[in-house]
């Protein structure tokens, strides 16, 4: 089920020129709208802070985020998204939501409900 869901949605991520990471990453600050320090961003996508900042250098460069040093401390920066990243991301975030409704439409407003409820069991076990 993994294999077959992620292939849709990157396929989608893929349209929008974003790998799965990017769009987390794009997503998180279009969701926090607010400037996130890179340290806030890793932690809350569970990513390594090398990964993170190969990711933000990239989205620097392509102009999608800017980030902004820290007055008080020349080691601290955060990252907000540009004009051109926020408008990216409502259209990946758009294209995103209608690709998740058709990876769901063939079960019915019943089984979505179930799948709901035994996905959010499953994961209050084995979430730590």
């Amino acid at each position: 089920m993994s294999r077959i869901i992620d292939k849709k949605i990157n396929i989608t991520f893929k349209n929008h020129d974003l790998s799965a990471v990017e769009f987390d990453i794009l997503a998180t600050l279009r969701r926090f709208n607010q400037p996130m320090t890179p340290t806030e961003l890793y932690q809350t996508l569970m990513l390594s802070s090398g990964a993170m900042s190969t990711r933000i250098e990239k989205l620097v460069k392509r102009e999608l985020i800017e980030r902004t040093a820290n007055s008080e401390d020349r080691r601290s920066c955060s990252v907000m998204l540009t004009g051109k990243g926020k408008a990216l991301i409502d259209n990946a975030i758009e294209d995103h939501v209608v690709n998740e409704k058709d990876i769901l439409a063939p079960l019915t407003e019943e089984q979505r409900e179930q799948l709901a409820n035994l996905l959010r069991a499953w994961l209050l076990t084995n979430e730590s």
